[in-house]
């Protein structure tokens, strides 16, 4: 089970790294390596918010 920090990290980045290559006018292959390396990103990302931050009691 993926922790929500880490979901929301990833789900950003798959975002983030396809309209970072459509801007760019990127064919399909673009799309999915600006995307897959973006989503990478922010997942971990998300693990390091989790670690920070704490957990609301």
């Amino acid at each position: 089970m993926i922790p929500l920090p880490a979901l929301l990290g990833l789900l950003g980045g798959i975002a983030l790294g396809l309209f970072m290559a459509f801007r760019k006018k990127g064919n399909k292959l673009d799309l999915l390596h600006y995307g897959s390396v973006c989503g990478l990103i922010g997942f971990t990302l998300g693990y390091f918010v989790m670690l920070v931050v704490p957990a609301p009691v």
